[in-house]
């Protein structure tokens, strides 16, 4: 009987540790060709330290490549976005029209409490090339992801 408040106390840490970490859906917007990611409906600025692009096929996801932000982060007020081509770590990545992408924005927030720590995350898909370039945003839940995806294919289609 013992093991249980030991446990308890145990587990108190990590507990507190979680009431200031938030998973938030991100929107992905399409600027000239480019995505834009912002933190979702924050209504504080927020504070990017890095962002991960990867690809997602198949129900599973692979990493392309991972932008760290210099030094203290780049804040973003509500509403602004940070786009993908103006990170230099993400700049190389090719982005093939049709296929599904996802980005997350690890980021902290002010609060009362001190900052909290913010995941963001959005997924989406490029259609065209070249100045007929596009972005398109693909919904979170499995069914309205599978029909953005597909619209966003036959886009693709020559």
């Amino acid at each position: 009987m013992r093991t249980l408040p030991l446990l308890a106390l145990l587990c108190m840490p990590a507990l507190a540790g979680a009431a200031t970490t938030r998973h938030a859906p991100a929107q992905v917007k399409d600027q000239q060709g480019s995505p834009c990611v912002s933190a979702g409906d924050e209504r504080v600025p927020v504070t990017v330290d890095h962002v991960q692009l990867f690809e997602r096929s198949g129900g599973r996801e692979r990493p392309l490549a991972t932008a760290e932000l210099d030094g203290n982060g780049q804040a973003l007020a509500p509403g602004q976005c940070l786009r993908l081509d103006e990170q230099p770590a993400l700049r190389g990545v090719a982005l093939t029209p049709g296929q599904a992408y996802g980005v997350l924005l690890v980021s902290s927030v002010p609060g009362r409490d001190g900052p909290s720590r913010r995941w963001y995350r959005g997924l989406f898909c490029v259609v065209g090339q070249g100045a007929e370039r596009r972005v398109l945003p693909l919904r979170d839940t499995s069914r309205e992801r599978q029909k953005d995806l597909a619209a966003c294919q036959l886009r693709q289609a020559p």
